[in-house]
C-alpha cells in the first residue's frame, strides 16, 4: 500500500526555517536537507508504520541532518504535524496536533 502524504503549515514553515538556515551556512545545504527530506517522505510513503512514540505520533529521523519528521497514521493517510529539531526537548512534540 501506497501512503498519501499532507504536511501541516507548522511543519512546513519548521521545515523552511531549517532550509533557509543551512543555506546561510553553506551554499547548497539547504538543498542538501530538502533531498533529505523528500528522501524520508518517499521511506514514509513506502512503510511509515514506525514505533508509536505518542497517543499515535510516531518520528523518523532524518538522514545527515539532527531534525525528525513528527507524523501520525490514519488509514492511508500520513499527516506530517511537525519537522523537528532532535536536539530540543522531546516533552514539546507531545503537544502537537
Amino acid at each position: 500500500m501506497r501512503y498519501n502524504i499532507t504536511i501541516q503549515i507548522r511543519a512546513k514553515e519548521e521545515f523552511f526555517d531549517a532550509m533557509r538556515w543551512y543555506e546561510m551556512q553553506r551554499k547548497g545545504l539547504g538543498d542538501e536537507l530538502e533531498l533529505c527530506f523528500e528522501e524520508t517522505l518517499e521511506i514514509l510513503r513506502r512503510n511509515p508504520l514506525y514505533e508509536i512514540r505518542h497517543n499515535n505520533v510516531r518520528i523518523l529521523n532524518i538522514r545527515r541532518f539532527p531534525y525528525q519528521v513528527v507524523y501520525t497514521v490514519e488509514g492511508n493517510q500520513i499527516d506530517v504535524i511537525s519537522f523537528y529539531h532532535a536536539h530540543r526537548d522531546p516533552e514539546n512534540w507531545k503537544n502537537l496536533k
